[in-house]
């Protein structure tokens, strides 16, 4: 995936992350992703490919609060391990295999969680896949913080504006 020349594009954020979210796919039969971003203690889905549009997941309970308390991956590739999870998300709980990776940045420590998951019987993560996620993650981290700068830019050339507007009145 080559996010440099989707950053320089007029592609809009949204897309930008569906397709990050549609390359971590890319390997596995039958998967889905999600990219939730932490917002005060809560996980809110921000992207997601080949699902329906999911809560809010929890940062205490289920795999996400596993992942946000060990700041480190997670892979499951059993089914029965799977549905074993105390608090399990509902999102993965046909799932015959899931991945879930920190996605934290030096600024603001735990950005998100990017998640995979696959209904194929026959599917298997392993941690080449992982090193995708968090590769993606990262990328992701990149655009959402890209898409915030701007705003707060546009917001900022915009109170200037008004303010010069204001000292001719």
């Amino acid at each position: 995936y080559d996010l440099s020349a989707d950053l320089q594009s007029d592609l809009s954020h949204t897309e930008m992350l569906r397709r990050i979210l549609e390359r971590a796919t890319a390997p596995v039969r039958d998967s889905s992703a999600i990219l939730l971003l932490e917002r005060s203690g809560t996980l809110v889905p921000f992207s997601w490919f080949n699902t329906q549009a999911p809560g809010e997941f929890s940062s205490i309970t289920g795999l996400t609060g596993r992942v946000v308390r060990e700041q480190h991956a997670i892979v499951l590739n059993d089914p029965v391990r799977i549905r074993a999870v105390a608090g399990l998300e509902s999102s993965w709980a046909d799932a015959a295999s899931v991945a879930l990776a920190p996605i934290t940045t030096p600024q603001r420590g735990l950005f998100g969680i990017i998640a995979l998951w696959s209904r194929h019987p026959e599917s298997s993560f392993n941690s080449h896949l992982v090193r995708l996620l968090e590769a993606l993650g990262q990328q992701a981290a990149l655009i959402v913080e890209s898409d915030r700068l701007g705003r707060t830019l546009r917001e900022s050339e915009r109170l200037k504006q008004e303010i010069q507007i204001g000292s001719l009145i």
